[in-house]
């Protein structure tokens, strides 16, 4: 794997947005992955719709194309280090924003 999508960009996948789908479709599947919390707020999207049904099956599909990436002690590990060092610049980000911006392999050093 060498790409994890996040929530833009999964959603513009779910919209089939022109420039996103092309850029994507030189990526084999297996070389993206969806971190769980971009999954999370994609329900979370999809729940607060006027089409839920629809929109969480158009989810559970985008769900079953590309595998889904737990969050690992050492994302948990990373994500310390890079809020950290984003709150000594005086740069906030959401929790989720940062969490799931952290890739499976990275690990935890400063």
């Amino acid at each position: 794997m060498r790409y994890v999508v996040d929530t833009n960009i999964a959603i513009a996948m779910l919209a089939q947005r022109r420039p996103v789908v092309a850029r994507l479709s030189s990526v084999a599947p297996e070389e993206l992955g969806l971190s769980v919390l971009v999954i999370a707020e994609l329900l979370f999207g999809a729940r607060r719709s006027s089409r839920v049904p629809e929109n969480v099956a158009r989810v559970q599909a985008l769900e079953e194309q590309f595998p889904t990436l737990p969050v690992t002690r050492s994302i948990a590990e990373r994500y310390g280090v890079v809020r950290a060092d984003l709150a000594a610049q005086g740069i906030a980000k959401s929790d989720f924003d940062l969490v799931s911006r952290v890739p499976p392999w990275s690990t935890a050093q400063r």
